[in-house]
């Protein structure tokens, strides 16, 4: 083979491996995506069971995780905190359902991903009032941790009027 005919081998060769590089590293950040996008769909799911206990497992366990809740004054910061303000809010609900309104923006930078979106709020307070499509607005930071997307930080606060 002359050295025209390795150069473009070389180069073709070269070119298909940076293709299958970047392929593959397409693939394993919508990986992520998707597994935060469950992680995210399936804590929403667990709030609707008004048991903190199943939003346990979604979240870090350590003192710099923070929350705030739409009936929250303060942030929460610390897991202690974090899940008392659980408790007080599952103590206002009889009835809960929260549910992403539109595709939820998720950005994954590595082990970190955050996920921006409205979610939706339907269900009935202990007074028994019903209230329906409440939609606020959701910021959720996550950590990638022995291969779980968990929760570090989430805030939500109400769509103005």
């Amino acid at each position: 083979m002359d050295r025209r005919g390795l150069l473009a081998l070389t180069v073709a060769a070269l070119g298909a491996a940076a293709t299958l590089t970047v392929g593959s590293r397409s693939n394993a950040q919508q990986a992520d995506a998707d597994g935060v996008r469950s992680t995210i769909d399936r804590f929403h799911a667990a709030l609707g069971t008004l048991d903190v206990r199943n939003v346990d497992e979604f979240w870090v366990h350590d003192g710099e995780v923070v929350t705030i809740n739409p009936r929250d004054k303060t942030f929460a910061v610390g897991w202690d905190a974090v899940r008392q303000s659980y408790q007080a809010t599952f103590g206002f609900w009889s009835e809960l359902a929260v549910a992403q309104k539109d595709a939820a923006h998720i950005r994954v930078n590595g082990a970190v991903a955050w996920v921006d979106g409205v979610t939706v709020a339907s269900g009935k307070l202990k007074s028994g009032q019903v209230v329906t499509d409440v939609q606020n607005f959701e910021t959720c930071v996550l950590e990638k941790r022995d291969g779980r997307w968990l929760l570090v930080s989430r805030s939500v606060w109400r769509v103005p009027q």
